[in-house]
């Protein structure tokens, strides 16, 4: 609920959807995770839906010229999804939901440390494969979707209080949305 950003559908047959911001379309905002981009321009329409939601802390929303200070390419907005500290986290966090339309969704995020290296790995897992036209126009009513998101997080201990992190993302996603 943020002044000016506003969720939208663009596609029923592919349920694609982006953020307008400022009445700028998704392509013109920067996603990012932890300050680093994900997935150019296509990251409203594909970037945010499996991003696993027991690893995020907080999100940003920087609008206007001053969201140039992150990247070049953030042309009028940013949306900067924070991820939670490793070592401030639960040791198990899970949320597993399901619908009557045979919907699926599973975030699960699991820490632990080995040596002087905290570990956050963070998976999202959503899948619909039941094809209703209940208006029988001969589309589906709703996009068939299988997705898998990872996300793993390291972060290292130092004597001075430094912060060094390294963190992976892996993305897959199969849509069909048509006949």
């Amino acid at each position: 609920m943020v002044n000016g950003v506003c969720p939208l559908l663009n596609c029923n047959v592919c349920n694609t959807g982006d953020i307008h911001i400022n009445g700028m379309e998704g392509p013109y905002t920067m996603v990012m995770i932890d300050g680093m981009p994900i997935v150019s321009s296509l990251s409203t329409v594909y970037g945010l839906m499996g991003i696993p939601n027991g690893i995020v802390e907080r999100i940003e929303v920087v609008k206007g010229p001053e969201s140039t200070l992150y990247r070049s390419e953030a042309v009028a907005r940013v949306v900067n999804v924070i991820t939670k500290n490793p070592t401030k986290t639960p040791f198990v966090y899970a949320d597993v939901n399901a619908t009557t339309w045979g919907e699926f969704n599973a975030d699960v995020s699991v820490k632990w440390k080995q040596g002087k290296a905290h570990s956050l790995l963070g998976l999202n897992y959503f899948n619909f494969k039941n094809r209703i036209d209940k208006n029988g126009d001969g589309f589906t009513d709703m996009t068939l979707q299988d997705r898998i998101s990872v996300f793993k997080n390291w972060s290292f201990d130092h004597k001075d209080n430094r912060l060094t992190s390294i963190a992976i993302r892996l993305l897959y996603e199969d849509r069909f949305g048509d006949k």
